[in-house]
């Protein structure tokens, strides 16, 4: 069915599986004002669906593969790519198996208290336990089911921005899959972003955990409500839901979409000279932006409360940083889909289309606050790839639009060339497991100690072990470690230099007992990793074993 495109307003017809309706829309053909075709049919959805499901599928298969990979003798620990991080959200789900919903820092000994944070990966804990299954199932089938809704939802939002089909699809091709060109320059010592900084890119971000790209799909519905229409109440109860569920998974992402909507609406205000005063608040951004806002505002406040209230709590916040790269790492790391987004806002007139300038707003606003004083500034990464992947789409498509057959080529190149940083993200993981690396693998009888700890170890008892373990012993117990995740023990780097003499023998026989009864020891671990630092330390002879096997002994420590 066709629509006869105007300057202004046209209607046209959008075909359904069942029934034709009309809906408005405001149209700029590139390059000349034509006839367009629009279609919008349950096929295309059900395509995406399934392109959407298969990518996200396509990103076990890695995680599967490694099983297979490791050495004998080893176990694969179930994580590719940040595995200490992954340690972490196992040790968070953990607490909620073993019935908690407030979260407790395991990784330090001295009691911290109990915040209400982290409730995502503690809700997951406790279906978990309702399902009767591993934590480590639990955690990679959530991490399935969100890329699913991340494509789903980025799609969603494209519709209502893109309105043609050929940009939306090319859009979405480079979100579905595409990356930077990272992997043109890894090999000369540079890591640009998509090598870097998962969250930047949506295929990485759906295959390191679940609350990214789950995060994702609550910014993208949210962008989506901002620029769709519908009732008030409808708009400020989507931004509100939205708002909410991002207080819950990632509280930060909420930031460049409130700014990016607050920008876009004021924008669009001051556009309207006429009526300046009237118009400003009268843009239909406002509903949507203030529900995101109202929704996930006390979860922002209450995490700055929380981190600066407690002092254990704080410590680790301290040392949790993560700043941003330099700037020529982000163009890197965005690559052709960066160059293309420029493209269009210089060449495509992008900024005298209402839809478009929201992307360019959510582009401004994400980008500065990649570099605002804020102690985790690349976290503001997340998300910034969908607004460049739609201007990339308009770019690529008026560039098809002026040259016909001759542009398909360039096309294809620039989907092809913004494949392999993915590739090669994968190909690392692959290659750290098959080489038997301990950061992703453990030996058998450090999996049977694990075990063992997590029958019979009391909850919330202390065990000395190596740093390297003790990133993972909460991940398989319900127990606490002296040292482990570098951000979140506090003080962390005088806490291991600690382990590190305690466990290669360099510290007096005194000191050692005294450390092990101010930290409440209740078990020691002896295994691999803690021979590794050194000769076996006097101060463990007198300890009694409480587990034995192969390679690993468990003592029992001074509090027992």
């Amino acid at each position: 069915m066709q629509g006869v495109e105007t300057a202004g307003t046209a209607h046209v017809k959008i075909i359904e599986a069942e029934g034709v309706r009309e809906q408005p829309y405001i149209w700029r053909k590139w390059g000349a004002r034509s006839t367009i075709t629009l279609v919008k049919s349950r096929t295309e959805w059900l395509l995406i669906g399934l392109a959407s499901a298969g990518v996200a599928s396509m990103t076990l298969v890695p995680y599967v593969a490694a099983a297979g990979l490791v050495p004998a003798g080893t176990l694969f620990s179930g994580f590719l790519i940040n595995p200490a991080d992954g340690y972490s959200y196992l040790a968070k789900m953990q607490q909620g198996l073993n019935g908690a919903w407030g979260f407790t820092l395991s990784y330090v000994g001295a009691p911290s208290g109990s915040a209400s944070i982290f409730l995502f990966y503690v809700a997951l804990g406790h279906l978990a336990g309702i399902l009767n299954v591993s934590l480590l199932t639990v955690y990679h089938g959530t991490r399935l089911l969100a890329g699913f809704l991340m494509f789903l939802s980025v799609y969603a939002f494209l519709e209502v921005v893109l309105l043609e089909r050929l940009p939306r699809l090319m859009a979405f091709a480079f979100v579905l899959l595409g990356s930077g060109l990272g992997w043109l320059v890894v090999a000369i010592g540079v890591q640009a972003s998509d090598l870097l900084i998962p969250e930047s890119v949506p295929f990485v971000a759906g295959f390191t955990n679940p609350h990214f790209p789950l995060a994702l799909a609550l910014v993208a519905l949210g962008a989506r409500s901002m620029v769709s229409k519908g009732r008030w109440g409808w708009r400020v109860g989507t931004g509100l839901a939205v708002g909410l569920g991002l207080g819950i998974v990632l509280p930060f992402a909420a930031i460049p979409l409130i700014g990016a909507g607050g920008v876009w609406a004021a924008w669009e205000g001051l556009r309207e000279r006429k009526r300046i005063g009237s118009t400003l608040l009268r843009q239909p951004a406002w509903p949507s932006t203030a529900g995101v806002a109202l929704g996930a505002a006390p979860w922002l406040a209450y995490d700055y409360w929380v981190v600066t209230s407690n002092p254990v709590f704080a410590a680790w916040n301290a040392q949790n940083l993560t700043p941003s790269p330099p700037i020529w790492d982000y163009v890197l790391g965005f690559g052709l889909v960066f160059i293309w987004a420029v493209y269009a806002v210089w060449r495509c007139d992008v900024l005298q289309e209402r839809r478009y300038r929201f992307l360019v707003a959510w582009l401004i606003v994400n980008s500065l606050l990649l570099y605002a004083p804020f102690t985790l500034q690349r976290r503001f990464s997340l998300g910034l790839f969908v607004p460049l992947a739609a201007l990339a789409g308009i770019g690529l498509a008026q560039w098809v639009g002026h040259h016909k057959r001759k542009a398909w080529p360039l096309v294809a190149l620039s989907l092809v060339m913004s494949l392999p940083s993915n590739g090669l993200v994968i190909a690392a993981g692959l290659a750290t497991a098959a080489s038997g690396s301990p950061l992703v693998t453990e030996t058998v009888g450090e999996a049977r100690a694990f075990g063992w700890l997590g029958e019979h170890a009391e909850r919330g008892a202390v065990v000395l072990a190596a740093p390297d373990t003790g990133i993972r012993l909460p991940a398989y117990a319900p127990v606490k470690v002296v040292a482990g995740h570098p951000f979140e023990t506090p003080q962390a780097g005088a806490r291991i230099s600690q382990l590190r003499a305690l466990f290669d023998g360099s510290l007096p026989l005194g000191t050692a007992d005294r450390l092990l009864h101010e930290w409440d020891v209740a078990y020691i671990f002896y295994g691999p990793r803690e021979r590794a630092l050194g000769p076996t330390p006097v101060w463990i002879s007198g300890l009694q074993p409480v587990f034995k096997d192969a390679d690993v002994t468990i003592y029992g420590g001074a509090a027992r």
